[in-house]
């Protein structure tokens, strides 16, 4: 699973009940998104968009899609708060 984010370590944008569930985020690399971009799983276009207007793009594993992530995390209780 891979977060793109639009700035750098501005992880604030996702969600906190999504970011909870996460567990601990860490910057890994800086890209330069183009509508021509290679990218493994994700059509660039997509990223870019999900980037210009929610300030990140979250890339699940082949297997698993939004809709199945978003069921599971919802029937999971909150993750305590510190």
């Amino acid at each position: 699973m891979f977060i793109f984010l639009a700035q750098e370590n501005g992880f604030d944008v996702i969600d906190d009940n999504l970011k909870s569930r996460l567990g601990d985020l860490s910057f890994t690399m800086s890209l330069q998104l183009k509508e021509n971009s290679k990218l493994a799983r994700e059509d660039p276009l997509k990223v870019i968009a999900n980037l210009q207007s929610q300030g990140f793009h979250l890339q699940l594993p082949s297997a698993i899609t939004i809709e199945k992530l978003l069921s599971s995390l919802a029937e999971q209780k909150p993750a305590p708060m510190d």
